[in-house]
């Protein structure tokens, strides 16, 4: 029969149990109060500076970047395309692509809403030195990897997909 770990041993091991979700809930229910004067929350947001910058042109790109399902983008940018934020274009040379586009009421909200999300950040990382900054992404980093050197990012969603389209 196993032993039984103690709470202190199973603290150690799982040390982002709580920790990580307590912090990606803070910073999400703070970026979202705000956000909601420019009718976008901050996962809206995100997706259209993604498309803005050119760091995505697609819902697939989207959900790989974010790690996000793509029924979960999809709706997400069903929302931005009824608020006119966001187009949806055909490729020409091959019609079963779909690209994203901004439009100008999309990019002229979303760059209104950056200085309110800019001073969010700012208060969030209020009082942590850059030594700290860089730590936290080295150590995000390093777990990420770690777990992707494994399973790969979303390897089992993406198997699934395709086992479906």
């Amino acid at each position: 029969m196993r032993r039984k770990p103690s709470i202190e041993e199973l603290q150690k091991t799982f040390v982002g149990r709580l920790l990580v979700p307590k912090l990606h809930n803070t910073l999400q229910e703070a970026y979202d109060r705000e956000l909601v004067a420019f009718d976008l929350t901050k996962s809206q947001a995100t997706l259209l500076a993604s498309v803005d910058l050119g760091e995505a042109s697609t819902q697939a790109e989207l959900a790989k970047i974010y790690r996000l399902e793509a029924s979960s983008i999809n709706r997400m940018v069903d929302r931005l395309v009824k608020k006119r934020f966001l187009l949806r274009k055909r490729s020409k040379a091959d019609r079963r692509q779909i690209f994203l586009e901004i439009t100008s009421e999309g990019k002229e909200c979303l760059w209104n809403a950056v200085p309110v999300a800019a001073a969010i950040a700012k208060r969030a990382w209020k009082g942590v030195t850059e030594e700290e900054r860089a730590a936290l992404e080295s150590i995000v980093g390093k777990v990420v990897a770690n777990l992707d050197a494994t399973s790969g990012p979303r390897k089992n969603h993406i198997e699934k997909e395709k086992e479906f389209s």
